[in-house]
């Protein structure tokens, strides 16, 4: 099978880990490529077994107002000549319409993740009316998502297929006694509830609150590597995930916990969003914005973690590896196809 894959964050090295791991699954894949996206990891250059094209993508700081280039978009279907399309982007995205478009009557499968019910205006509702319609099958990163597609009139094949967790993480053995935070540092996170922990908070991350979070007298350090990550994972004893849902945001899969389980690194977090959905048993899960809570059951975990680490491993490696992730997405393109 052929498929070709559209999707702005294939310039990170870590989601195309999806890509490399269905090509062993016998998948032939083929990548539109963006010239630039919003990620702030290292940029490294496309695995040559990986063809790809590359397409200029216009307002790309926006992420559901960006736009391809139609041009590269038909010219990569047309030398490509997939079996599927594989659409990474929500479907009431302009760009997950031009990505319909270019596929022509080639069977289209698309990614979602918008999980709050949102009301959008009448031109971005017919657009988002179009592409369900058009869709093979479609592929919600957590549960909220898929329900949000069957109440926008999607009913077709549908499968909830996580993001997946860079194989070494796995090999992390944390030792440090830190208490850490890892994401965006924006008040969406939750992190100013981190905040009176001073010197013993570890942030991994960047954003506009940084200088505030270093006032405070937390550490802040930047991880733009698996390595990087890894090593700050190391010194922590516990990884904390405080997001709070508001009427324009809510956590639609936590990425940083799936990374701080396969470590091994203990998790506690509010029940927000998808998080109490990825974690499940393997942390510790408190009332969204129950400070007082959230930091006892930091101490209580940082003073006996129990077997939380080794159950969040646990946890990760059977549901979020890379190898895992690809087997699902095989399915859903083998009914879609």
């Amino acid at each position: 099978m052929r498929v070709l894959r559209i999707y702005p964050m294939a310039n990170d090295a870590r989601f195309r880990r999806r890509d490399l791991a269905l090509q062993r699954r016998g998948v032939e894949v083929g990548l539109v490529v963006p010239d630039a996206y919003g990620s702030d990891w290292s940029v490294s250059p496309v695995e040559a077994e990986l063809p790809h094209w590359r397409s200029r993508l216009l307002n790309r700081n926006s992420i559901p107002l960006h736009l391809w280039s139609p041009r590269a978009l038909r010219r990569a279907v047309r030398e490509f000549d997939p079996d599927l399309v594989d659409v990474h982007e929500d479907p009431y995205f302009p760009a997950a319409g031009e990505a319909v478009a270019a596929a022509g009557r080639r069977p289209v499968v698309m990614f979602a993740a918008q999980n709050i019910a949102k009301r959008f205006p009448a031109p971005v509702r017919a657009l988002r009316s179009w592409v369900l319609r058009r869709l093979a099958g479609a592929y919600p990163c957590c549960l909220e998502a898929g329900q949000l597609l069957r109440l926008w009139g999607f009913r077709g094949p549908m499968s909830v297929i996580p993001y997946g967790v860079d194989d070494e993480l796995f090999r992390v053995r944390p030792t440090g006694d830190r208490i850490g935070f890892v994401g965006r540092l924006i008040p969406e996170k939750g992190v100013l509830d981190l905040a009176d922990l001073g010197p013993r908070l570890l942030c991994v991350g960047e954003g506009p609150l940084a200088d505030e979070l270093r006032a405070a007298g937390a550490e802040v350090v930047a991880a733009r590597s698996t390595e990087t990550l890894a090593r700050q994972l190391e010194r922590m004893a516990v990884l904390v995930a405080p997001s709070r849902a508001t009427a324009r945001s809510k956590e639609q899969f936590g990425r940083t916990v799936v990374e701080a389980m396969a470590a091994g690194v203990p998790v506690v977090a509010y029940a927000s969003g998808a998080l109490p959905e990825v974690i499940g048993d393997a942390g510790v899960l408190v009332r969204e914005g129950d400070r007082r809570r959230l930091t006892a059951a930091i101490e209580e975990v940082r003073a006996d973690p129990g077997d939380l680490g080794e159950r969040g491993r646990a946890r990760a490696f059977a549901l979020y590896r890379w190898e895992a992730v690809a087997g699902q997405m095989v399915e859903l393109y083998e009914r879609c196809a």
